[in-house]
């Protein structure tokens, strides 16, 4: 009698992958939670947003090389994305902000 053969499971992940889309998820709202909340008591938590939704990016798609097609991954990747946009705006915001004070109190 022959033993049956395993047959690989379509769509199936690695859990390393897993972690990685999770870790993605996870960098993704601590990046946007930084830009929008933070950043408004110490501007240096915009750029620790930035970093972190530059770091999720990174996770997403080390996931996605390791086979993950959930929608963890999908979901972090997104949210990782918004957390660089609005970080990068915040970033540009506060310059700006800072050589318009600049000016203002060097003509007085």
């Amino acid at each position: 009698m022959t033993q049956p053969q395993m047959q690989p499971v379509v769509g199936a992940s690695s859990p390393a992958g897993d972690k990685l889309a999770i870790a993605s998820l996870a960098c993704g709202i601590a990046g946007i939670v930084c830009a929008l909340v933070l950043s408004f008591f110490v501007s240096l938590f915009s750029l620790v947003g930035l970093l972190l939704g530059i770091a999720g990016i990174v996770c997403a798609v080390m996931a996605k090389k390791k086979g993950t097609i959930s929608g963890i991954r999908t979901a972090g990747f997104v949210c990782s994305i918004v957390a660089v946009v609005i970080a990068a705006i915040t970033v540009l915001f506060i310059l700006l902000m800072s050589a318009v004070f600049a000016t203002i109190m060097g003509g007085m």
